[in-house]
């Protein structure tokens, strides 16, 4: 199994990372259907304390299509 890949920033003392991982059991190979899970992690690497008031993910498949999830 290829080593999983993990996406890492940090802006003002905050870093987040995520990371990929393929859910076997959830996917359909033979009707093209792959499903991923994803583990995100917030740290605060700076003196003050911060609060996560929301979240902006933009999801593009393999095809291009595109999805925002805000919340």
């Amino acid at each position: 199994m290829a080593t999983p890949q993990m996406s890492d920033a940090m802006t003002e003392g905050v870093r987040v990372g995520a990371s990929a991982f393929y859910l076997r059991d959830e996917s359909t190979p033979a009707d093209r259907d792959y499903l991923f899970g994803y583990n995100v992690v917030i740290a605060n690497t700076g003196d003050q304390p911060v609060q996560l008031i929301s979240r902006h993910w933009l999801i593009i498949d393999s095809a291009g299509r595109r999805e925002e999830v805000r919340g």
